[in-house]
């Protein structure tokens, strides 16, 4: 998250909210939802899967709960792979295909949570034989990048290097998986300036 969306929303609230500091640390979320329990943190940031993936898992983890959230945005997991030599994806999302290998997640990252649940119900895919794994983004990125197998990564993520042909789409556009750019606020009473922060985003967010 701290590369996919952070670089364009902070500006903006800086913009909105002149003196409000914010210190940002990153971890998977359910650190980060332990420490919003906790009061250790006032807001998480995180993403949200129309399947439902991240919330099931959150349920096993006893971490699921009704907290206030908003909706800042949206993102798309979308499936890449290096090219090969005519700038054609090493490994693709052919049904007909044989085991393309497959760079997951590891099981501490929500966007494997997303990603898992809706692999489970994509039709019309290969055999995916799981390969290297990371527990961010980034890590799966550098090992798309190095021809190690498909991955799906964040669009925002993986902008320019789709831009300079780095990486190419491994499938088509009903690959790709949407995600929601939630801010989850702390259930508890907040300071006057988490509490500005908090209403600076509702003033221009829907409230979800």
């Amino acid at each position: 998250m701290s590369r996919v969306f952070l670089p364009e929303w902070l500006p903006h609230i800086h913009r909105q909210l002149d003196g409000v500091n914010l210190s940002i640390i990153s971890a998977h979320l359910p650190e980060c939802l332990q420490a919003l329990e906790d009061g250790k943190a006032d807001f998480v940031l995180t993403f949200a899967d129309a399947s439902n993936g991240i919330q099931a898992q959150l349920e096993k983890l006893n971490l699921a709960s009704d907290r206030p959230s908003i909706t800042l945005g949206t993102e798309s997991l979308v499936a890449v792979s290096a090219p090969n030599l005519l700038y054609d994806a090493q490994h693709k999302l052919h049904a007909n295909d044989p085991a393309v290998s497959f760079l997951p997640y590891s099981p501490d990252c929500s966007l494997g949570w997303a990603l898992e649940r809706s692999l489970a119900a994509m039709p019309g895919i290969p055999t995916l034989k799981p390969s290297h794994s990371h527990s961010m983004a980034d890590g799966i990125r550098t090992l798309a990048l190095s021809g190690l197998g498909l991955a799906w990564l964040p669009l925002s993520c993986v902008r320019q290097d789709l831009e300079l042909k780095r990486l190419v789409r491994a499938g088509r556009s009903e690959f790709d998986i949407p995600l929601d750019i939630r801010l989850v606020c702390s259930p508890g009473k907040m300071g006057t300036s988490a509490e500005a922060f908090w209403q600076a985003n509702l003033a221009t967010h829907i409230n979800t």
